[in-house]
């Protein structure tokens, strides 16, 4: 019963950071992206760019599926193993893209994404430690 309660958790914050994450990305780009807008190639533009974040994030989210390493109680008992579970993938994904990436034009508003990405699973990570601690799946 507790691995299907964990597993539940787990996936309802990653569907939930996916969701957050595309929108914070939607309005990101729409004020990062501003003065591009007024024409029909800046609209169109801008458009591309909000697909292909909200497809980064799509990525980053399936990387994050390691968490569901926490199902076990010793990954879960120890926080810097469940922070590794929910982190360590998508930050490799990240790094990995950036090094073999040759445009340099991009690279803030690829900042920009993966910074809200990590931002929204930091604060589902602490909503699932909450989790776990207040219910009594682990032992602190």
């Amino acid at each position: 019963m507790t691995k299907k309660i964990i597993t539940i958790k787990i996936l309802q914050y990653l569907l939930l950071n996916f969701l957050i994450s595309c929108s914070l990305v939607f309005f990101a780009i729409q004020i990062f992206f501003t003065e591009k807008t007024e024409s029909l190639e800046g609209k169109q533009a801008v458009f591309l760019l909000i697909v292909a974040g909200c497809i980064w994030i799509l990525l980053l989210t399936l990387s994050s599926l390691t968490a569901l390493l926490n199902i076990r109680t010793g990954t879960r008992s120890n926080a810097m193993h469940s922070a590794l579970s929910f982190f360590l993938a998508p930050a490799l994904v990240s790094i990995l893209f950036f090094i073999l990436n040759n445009s340099l034009d991009m690279w803030a508003s690829f900042f920009v994404i993966n910074s809200l990405y990590f931002l929204s699973l930091s604060y589902f990570f602490f909503q699932f430690r909450k989790f776990v601690l207040r219910s009594g799946h682990v032992n602190p």
